[in-house]
């Protein structure tokens, strides 16, 4: 009697829920997950296209934000409507914004789930990259307002982002959708499975890579510091968001991307992290007790800090005239 009800457990419809966090490979992630949406499904997963939104299920997040235009819960039980047409598929979600919802919408997200075997899925970026991709990311936008220096942030990085710290914001899931199995991930190249998030995920799903296609890839890139710094100034004499548009183009092209500049010195990045020492040695003793840490070290490496000069902004000028 024990042995059937443990078999019919094991067969309850699994349903993914991949919450983030920002800037871990989401965008790739989901653009896989779009493109091969017809080959998961013949493999027993339906990524449905319920709150969809750029390749994944952003609006489910959105209508769960109560100070959002979008508020709207319901859009949950239209999710539930549209898996219960799915009753031998196991259920893929994914938008990074889930993980900024608050303690009532996982609560929430708890309800509607109540007949699912639910697991979470979550990456997690040391800090300090996170900061500064995060960054990054809001200055790059042209429509973003975002126009200060990174160095005013850094007391209180979470005026930036305010879910840094993972191991409160990770508990408050757990508190809230107690029955949820967690996998937690680290967001780094030794860390995932053949270097990538996609085949990590996979591994998660016990799917095998090489059944997938792999050759349609979108990336969401960072724009280069000289290049991020045209755009950032722009924004405090440019108004026209058009004209911002066209000076962010003009920018990436005339300051490429090498990854091998960055925003933050070691010294920067050491004080962020001190932020969260007492946190992330909680997270790891509560996930990941058998690693040595939780992230890697801060080591000195190739990558150097590269402020704009004067002879970049005459190049800049140069190209634009």
């Amino acid at each position: 009697m024990n042995f059937l009800f443990k078999q019919k457990k094991q067969l309850k419809q699994r349903v993914f829920l991949h919450i983030g966090t920002h800037k871990t490979g989401t965008t790739a992630l989901q653009y896989f997950l779009y493109h091969n949406k017809d080959r998961l499904y013949t493999k027993r997963f339906h990524y449905p296209h319920i709150g969809w939104y750029h390749y994944a299920q952003h609006l489910l997040a959105f209508h769960l934000k109560e100070h959002n235009k979008l508020y709207d819960p319901s859009i949950w039980q239209e999710l539930v409507d549209d898996i219960k047409k799915q009753p031998k598929k196991d259920i893929i979600i994914s938008s990074e914004e889930l993980f900024t919802i608050s303690p009532k919408s996982i609560k929430l997200i708890a309800e509607y789930l109540a007949d699912y075997e639910v697991h979470i899925v979550i990456y997690l970026r040391r800090q300090d990259q996170l900061f500064e991709s995060i960054y990054n990311q809001q200055v790059k936008e042209w429509k973003s307002p975002r126009k200060e220096k990174i160095q005013l942030f850094l007391k209180k990085p979470e005026k930036i982002f305010p879910k840094f710290n993972y191991y409160y914001h990770l508990n408050v899931w757990i508190k809230n959708i107690p029955n949820a199995k967690f996998h937690v991930k680290i967001y780094e190249k030794d860390r995932l499975k053949n270097a990538n998030i996609i085949d990590d995920f996979l591994e998660v799903l016990e799917l095998k890579s090489n059944i997938f296609d792999h050759t349609s890839v979108i990336l969401n890139d960072s724009l280069s510091p000289k290049a991020l710094e045209i755009v950032r100034l722009s924004k405090h004499v440019i108004s026209d968001i058009t004209i911002r548009e066209k000076i962010f183009h003009k920018a990436r092209e005339v300051f490429p991307n090498s990854h091998k500049t960055v925003l933050l010195n070691n010294k920067e990045r050491k004080n962020i992290m001190a932020k969260f020492k007492q946190s992330n040695q909680k997270l790891k003793e509560q996930f990941f007790s058998s690693e040595a840490c939780l992230f890697s070290e801060i080591e000195d490496t190739e990558f150097v800090v590269e402020n704009l000069n004067r002879q970049d902004l005459i190049k800049f000028i140069g190209e634009i005239i």
